[in-house]
């Protein structure tokens, strides 16, 4: 598991250390260093972390443009970055600069000048569906999918949800670990920890009665997904909700993550397109996805999911409270790091957290009683 996450001239960041617990939610304005958090992750994460370079475009679908976009707007382009981490097993850092043929910091690659994070823990985060990241710009409604190159217990969802098609096809007959189940499992007799019956006990849980149907089509490299609802119709993605295709790569992720070598699972917005109780809804299943031994790293802006979060702690117990860890980033000010207690009240509640419903509705009924 990951504790901490060290950041020195990194994009926002002149100095900063993320603590992570196994579930961490990073929330606060735009532009406030949210996403850097995660970029840095995914950079660490990324194959090209081998040799003496790292690119900042291409791996899990990562943009960040030139050297200069990446450097702490303090710092000189002559200054290092660092990029550390802090687990279970060791302490390590890369340190990285600007190539030196390279003028004006326009390079899309920097080159590593120390590396002391193990040979080995790179590539094997990336094996066994042990690191998953889900961006905010998923893939929507499609009438066919991509198949993925890797073999089953490899198989990712991809990070805009690309293959999740694949993997319903691939893991469809596999059991799902106990601590994931759905609570209605019990009631629905044998055969229900299935993968496939899971995914559709828990895409039933926030979209509604809902079935699917993934089929690899012989001899090509694409997959289909089709869905009903009560009327037992089979539709195509494109003529369902939108919530639907955004929201199933987040369940499928959450129940093919491993149940042990401690998987990581990180996912921008899960509340994009979804209902204000879906948006609850998915919080809960990834708090309990987290109490299941998966480390969850949450983006987002939604206050349901962080109140499904401390629902799934108090009322469900589905984990512990002590390993909650809330981030509100700020442009004007360092990230704050909050907590949650066994009754799922946050420690503090700093301006601009999550309080403009009660901004709003306080100047409504200032208006109505002075009129």
């Amino acid at each position: 598991m990951i504790h901490a996450l060290n950041l020195d001239n990194f994009k926002r960041f002149s100095s900063f250390q993320c603590n992570l617990k196994r579930l961490t939610l990073l929330t606060g304005v735009n532009s406030g260093g949210k996403s850097s958090v995660i970029q840095s992750l995914l950079l660490l994460h990324s194959r090209t972390v081998s040799g003496d370079s790292l690119a900042l475009n291409g791996p899990y679908g990562l943009s960040l443009g030139e050297a200069s976009n990446v450097i702490h707007s303090g710092a000189e382009l002559s200054d290092e970055v660092s990029l550390g981490l802090s687990t279970d097993d060791f302490e390590g850092e890369i340190r990285l600069h600007v190539p030196d043929n390279v003028p004006d910091g326009r390079a899309t690659t920097l080159t590593v000048g120390h590396n002391s994070i193990p040979q080995n823990y790179v590539p094997t985060m990336l094996l066994n569906r042990r690191f998953t990241y889900l961006c905010a710009e998923r893939l929507g409604p499609r009438d066919t999918f991509e198949i993925g190159s890797e073999v089953s217990e490899h198989l990712s969802v991809g990070y805009a949800g690309q293959f999740t098609a694949h993997v319903l096809t691939q893991l469809e007959r596999e059991t799902v670990p106990a601590l994931r189940l759905h609570p209605e499992t019990e009631n629905r007799g044998n055969g229900v920890a299935t993968f496939k019956t899971q995914v559709r006990l828990w895409m039933s849980s926030l979209i509604g009665d809902i079935d699917f149907n993934a089929s690899w089509v012989p001899e090509t490299t694409t997959a289909t997904l089709m869905f009903r609802g009560n009327d037992r119709e089979w539709y195509s993605p494109n003529n369902v909700g939108f919530g639907i295709s955004y929201v199933l790569p987040i369940v499928v992720a959450g129940l093919a993550a491993p149940v042990n070598n401690d998987p990581i699972f990180i996912v921008e917005n899960p509340e994009a397109h979804l209902h204000p109780a879906a948006q609850s809804a998915i919080g809960s299943f990834l708090a309990r996805i987290a109490g299941s031994g998966v480390q969850v790293i949450v983006e987002t802006h939604s206050d349901h999911v962080l109140n499904g979060i401390r629902r799934a702690v108090a009322v469900d117990k589905v984990m512990s409270a002590g390993d909650v860890g809330i981030y509100y980033f700020d442009r004007n000010a360092e990230p704050v790091l909050l907590s949650v207690d066994e009754f799922g009240k946050v420690s503090s509640w700093p301006a601009g957290f999550f309080d403009q419903a009660e901004n709003d509705l306080t100047d409504l009924a200032r208006i109505r009683y002075h009129v």
